[in-house]
């Protein structure tokens, strides 16, 4: 009888900020705690985006 197992491991978090390139038109803020602000942005194709762009990164929620 064979037997498998399959551990997935995911990388830590990063700290600080992903490129400003990444997450425009949101900002990155930098502190004892990460935060990304997105204001007055109606596409949520940009949301996504950004969002999709900046998961290897700890954000304050």
């Amino acid at each position: 009888m064979l037997v498998a197992t399959v551990i997935a491991v995911d990388p830590p978090l990063k700290k600080g900020c992903p490129e400003p390139i990444d997450v425009q038109p949101c900002k990155c803020e930098s502190g004892p705690y990460t935060v990304l602000q997105c204001n007055h942005v109606d596409d949520t194709e940009i949301l996504r985006n950004v969002f999709q762009k900046s998961t290897k990164y700890a954000f304050r929620e």
